[in-house]
């Protein structure tokens, strides 16, 4: 057991033995990422979003930072979606880990730790015997940071959500830099335009923005069905069909009211399922709803809600309509930034 773990653990980590992460692993910094500053904190770092976000690269930034003064070998990082990994239990991999290595002052960190049941127990304990000296917890789920997890972990955490590029990070990822908005040329105000458009269309997932223009819609399309398949049906144990009819409807009606009873007629769903359904999408970050503003509790639940999506590329690529529906999707990208703000 101890020798199929320690094989697996170390093609995910890799600086054991090369002292270092490479290149193509950290890919590009990030202007929002500040997860090196929250090494002054004790707490166990949260980190959530949506499936392919980047979560795993700020990881992997962050573990090329400690390598300057931390041993390669007390850095043990550990990914549930390892078909290996994920057969056994954290203590198991944990303690194979420390049989081999007998490290001190570890820095653990957990990636998709929602495909591990059980797993907050075991932080928990962990954190309050203190003989890890870091813990950093990411998943593909808005669930970590609510029930039973918060409550377990109360006091013991940071939480940060993890977004896909915002446009000034999408700026800078193309390399255009502005510096006094006003006095821009015409020749930059129309390449500036040339990039809205772009983000517009294909979104801000990372890896997208670096794919041929052929490749970006496969890409973003595989992405939506693991979010779908893997995030939701597998979790949730359902069969993935109508939850995946559910969100092609959402998504295609992006920035629109949509009420559950409009869901059920169009799908033919009961109630009950259209609220889990809807949960879930809302959990695995693919979609979020919003009430009509009231101060009156039953006058929201009442009135439709409207729909957004947590990426452009996301919704064009699978609803397959981009030009007639511009002004929706702006509308969406403001509404993620807001979001990417901590804003309601």
């Amino acid at each position: 057991m101890d020798r199929e773990i320690l094989s697996a653990l170390s093609d995910w980590n890799i600086w054991w033995e090369i002292k270092s992460v490479p290149d193509d692993l950290r890919g590009k910094e990030r202007l929002q990422s500040n997860l090196v500053s929250t090494l002054k904190f004790k707490e166990i770092k949260v980190i959530t979003g949506v499936r392919r976000s980047g979560k795993s690269t700020l990881l992997y930034q962050l573990v090329s930072s400690l390598l300057s003064n931390v041993n390669p070998k007390a850095i043990l990082f550990i990914n549930f979606e390892d078909e290996v990994l994920n057969k056994y239990s954290i203590e198991e991999i944990y303690d194979a880990y420390i049989s081999m290595f007998r490290s001190k002052d570890v820095y653990l960190f957990l990636d998709e730790v929602n495909r591990k049941e059980g797993w907050e127990k075991w932080v928990r304990k962990n954190y309050d015997i203190r003989e890890i000296k870091q813990f950093f917890v990411t998943g593909s789920s808005s669930f970590l940071l609510k029930s039973e997890y918060s409550s377990l972990l109360t006091g013991r955490n940071i939480k940060q959500e993890i977004f896909p590029l915002s446009f000034r990070e999408f700026l800078d990822f193309s390399n255009f830099k502005i510096e006094e908005p006003l006095l821009l040329s015409s020749r930059k105000k129309s390449e500036l335009k040339g990039i809205l458009n772009k983000y517009i269309e294909f979104g801000g997932f990372p890896e997208v923005f670096f794919k041929d223009t052929n490749d970006k819609r496969k890409l973003l399309i595989s992405y939506y069905e693991d979010i779908i398949y893997r995030d939701i049906a597998d979790r949730h144990k359902i069969q993935p069909n109508k939850v995946r009819e559910l969100a092609n409807f959402l998504i295609t009606n992006l920035s629109n009211t949509v009420s559950n009873r409009n869901i059920r007629s169009h799908l033919g769903l009961g109630m009950e399922t259209i609220s889990n359904y809807l949960n879930w999408l809302e959990d695995s970050y693919l979609i979020f709803q919003v009430p009509f503003f009231s101060y009156s509790l039953k006058e929201q639940q009442k009135r439709p809600k409207k729909t957004y999506c947590i990426d452009n590329g996301l919704r064009n690529a699978v609803s397959l309509r981009f030009s007639e529906d511009i002004g929706r999707l702006v509308e969406n990208i403001v509404f993620i930034e807001l979001k990417r703000r901590g804003k309601e």
